[in-house]
């Protein structure tokens, strides 16, 4: 059986409290939850330095022992806890009134309802509390907010008066005081609790402390911070004097201290409370501290008071964790940046924590103390070594800072000094997953970071390309070897000897090999494609080719293995970019462009995409085959539509070739009425201007036949008319006169 007392609705107030500033605590860090590629998306800038993970740096820079709490390790159980105890402490004191076990466990029974009847009055009012919170911010901002929340029935005891004259006294007047509480009558709830305080000592053995305790949260909720935080302090005193407090309230009671603190509006006194909290307290207080600490720094930083900002600056434990926030939130600590270094620059002697603050300096872009600060945290710090190679960078000054990037990689591996502090860890993303956020290897970050810098290098080595491509993931390999690498550079690569039977380094179409083979592919050295890949299509796409481009060929034979080359082209398997061409250019962000050149090769443009050349090769097809033919429509219907979307203009020449060359076809009729091509192609002859061949034939057989016997009555004319022609001329027969 268990019950909900007082005490319990406190720590549950707690523990909601606490996940809802875990919550906005998220919102407000930033954490590095971009994409992870420096080129490709553009989701990294190398030159940047990307925000702390504020659990990690606050013991870093505090200098506290033991694993930060993350927010996966919530305080368990806390609320079962406090059942238990009520419940235990209630059977005590019936137990020490000599009640018989029967009794007992009907007060128990009847007890445990009563505490839940309580429990859903107080759940009902926290809801309605919330409702008329919207409420009034609608009505601040809107014409028509709606009706008001009606107010939850309060608590009833009238059903419990027997139960409650039964209960020992301090167990009936804390239980009339907690359901007072739940039902917002303070004032009762206030006077009740302090009628617990008011008896006897010897009457108030079990009660005693959870009445002080609420006391403190009655008189917060009523805003008498002063007065709560008094209340407060008398929970320790009085369980520092015996009386029972079985689940810990006195050890809890400086973050609600606290609490009154930033309810009343000093923030910088609040997170002061919670540092304590959390520099004192265990894993389960720690836990509630951190979050609540990362929220009166944010609220600090909102407000940028300055009277605030120094009150924290002046403190010592509170002017590191400040700056350990500061490191985590960039940009919502922008407004106290300022304040915070001219701080930490009028400081004498020596400076904890300086590699730290030269972070800080150039997240606020101010170079010259970065690079100051930086200097004064020595050799030793792989984050000062950091930073300085990124001032490198910003001068383009790539080579020098990719030899630091070197050493930073060495002092992690070396791991910290003695008396230096501890490289930084950082959350890899942000998401809504709690249970996902472990903090990611920082070395690992450098050699991104490294292999970014090799990768903008121009004629680099087969050596330097391996360090480029090393610690790079596959979008960004994609892009150094697409962009920043020449072809002989990733032939190089690639293969070890490439001009002795190479032993490749990946699969025909994986990573840099199917870089490589598309480059060479779009270069033209097709021969070289399939000598490299012989398992690749390009053996098969360099014989269509050939068979097609080869006069002596039949030009229909010419034109089928031209389209077998084309639909090889479209697969893009032979000619696709590793990355689409349309984001090139975008990613790489404008720092980069502006200060390194990836090497002259153009960047490919959307020219470069294989169904360019694919649709050329049905359009070359086409050029060998003649007109209405369904080969020749189908080419030039194919190639239109892998442009059609694409590049309208590009595709407009086979639409206007299949209109004109196939009038005949049903396909072109329907072309020409749509203004475009048909979503199907359609096969069909409507019209043959031409008879059957074995009628051509015969025809031709009657037609020479004709042609004889016009020539024959063609020479029987002529013969007639020359005889007709001699029988009227004077005769030669006769006698001849002497």
């Amino acid at each position: 059986m268990r019950g909900e007392g007082g005490g319990l609705r406190l720590v549950r107030g707690a523990l909601v409290f606490s996940f809802f500033l875990w919550s906005a605590a998220s919102a407000l860090a930033c954490p590095d939850y971009f994409s992870p590629d420096y080129f490709s998306h553009g989701g990294r800038n190398e030159a940047q330095m990307p925000p702390a993970w504020f659990p990690r740096e606050l013991h870093v820079l505090l200098g506290l022992k033991g694993t930060p709490p993350l927010p996966e390790a919530p305080p368990a159980k806390a609320c079962d806890r406090v059942v238990d105890a009520d419940l235990a402490q209630l059977e005590a004191a019936l137990r020490t009134a000599e009640r018989s076990d029967e009794e007992i466990a009907t007060t128990l029974a009847e007890y445990q309802k009563m505490r839940c009847a309580m429990r859903e009055t107080g759940r009902r009012v926290e809801g309605w509390e919330g409702e008329l919170r919207d409420y009034i911010q609608r009505k601040k901002y809107r014409a028509d907010p709606g009706l008001e929340p009606p107010k939850p029935a309060a608590f009833d005891p009238a059903p419990y008066e027997a139960l409650l004259n039964r209960l020992p006294v301090e167990f009936s007047l804390y239980a009339r005081g907690a359901a007072a509480y739940h039902s917002r009558n303070l004032d009762s709830a206030l006077d009740l609790f302090t009628q617990v305080l008011a008896l006897p000592a010897a009457e108030r053995p079990f009660r005693t402390v959870w009445a002080a305790h609420m006391c403190g949260m009655t008189l917060m909720r009523m805003k008498e911070h002063d007065t709560a935080r008094a209340a407060f302090d008398r929970v320790r005193t009085l369980a520092g004097e015996g009386f029972a407090d079985p689940v810990g309230l006195a050890e809890g009671v400086g973050g609600w201290k606290a609490m009154t603190l930033y309810q009343a509006g000093d923030f910088a006194g609040a997170a002061k409370g919670y540092l304590s909290e959390y520099i004192d307290g265990d894993a389960a207080r720690r836990h509630a501290a951190l979050i609540s600490l990362d929220w009166a720094f944010s609220r600090t930083a909102a407000e940028h008071d300055p009277a605030q900002v120094a009150a924290l600056l002046e403190d010592g434990n509170a002017r590191m964790a400040l700056l350990a926030w500061s490191l985590s939130n960039p940009s919502d600590s922008r407004d106290i940046i300022e304040p915070v270094l001219a701080h930490f620059d009028a400081l004498p002697g020596p400076v904890p924590g300086a590699d730290r603050i030269a972070w800080l300096a150039y997240n606020r872009d101010d170079m010259e103390k970065a690079a100051k600060w930086a200097e004064k945290a020595g050799d030793a710090s792989p984050l000062a070594a950091w930073v300085r190679a990124k001032l490198l960078m910003r001068e383009g000054r790539m080579t020098e800072a990719a030899a630091i990037l070197e050493q930073v990689l060495a002092l992690l591996e070396r791991g910290p000094a003695e008396g230096a502090s501890s490289p930084p860890e950082w959350i890899q993303n942000q998401n809504n997953d709690l249970a996902q956020y472990p903090p990611f290897d920082v070395a690992q970050r450098v050699r991104e970071e490294w292999s970014v810098l090799w990768a903008l290098k121009q004629g680099k080595t087969p050596e330097e390309s391996d360090k480029a491509l090393q610690y790079l993931d596959g979008y960004d390999q994609s892009y150094v070897a697409e962009v920043a690498m020449t072809t002989e550079e990733l032939l190089a690569h690639v293969f070890q000897d490439p001009a002795h039977g190479p032993e490749r380094r990946e699969g025909a179409g994986e990573g840099t090999a199917g870089i490589l083979l598309r480059r060479l592919v779009r270069e033209g050295r097709l021969e070289d494609a399939a000598r490299l890949f012989p398992e690749s299509d390009a053996p098969r796409l360099l014989g269509a080719l050939r068979e097609g481009r080869n006069p002596a060929a039949p030009k229909r034979e010419r034109a089928e293995r031209l389209m077998e080359a084309a639909e090889i082209t479209a697969s893009g398997e032979l000619h696709a970019t590793a990355l689409c061409p349309d984001w090139w250019g975008e990613g790489l962000s404008a720092y980069l462009h502006r200060l390194y050149e990836c090497g002259d090769r153009p960047v490919p443009n959307r020219e470069e995409h294989f169904l360019y050349p694919a649709a050329d090769l049905l359009w070359e097809a086409a050029t060998l085959l003649p007109n209405n033919d369904v080969l020749t429509a189908r080419a030039l219907y194919t190639g239109g539509m892998w442009l059609r979307y694409r590049d309208p203009p590009a595709a407009d020449r086979f639409y206007k070739a299949l209109v004109r060359r196939n009038p005949n076809l049903a396909v072109a009729r329907e072309a020409d009425r749509l203004r475009w091509f048909p979503e199907e192609f359609d096969e069909r002859v409507l019209y043959t201007p031409h008879p059957p061949s074995w009628l051509r034939g015969r025809r031709r057989i009657l037609l020479a036949v004709l042609a004889s016997a016009a020539g024959l009555c063609a020479l029987a004319g002529a013969g007639v008319f020359v005889r007709r022609k001699t029988s009227k001329s004077p005769s030669l027969n006769g006698t001849l006169s002497l």
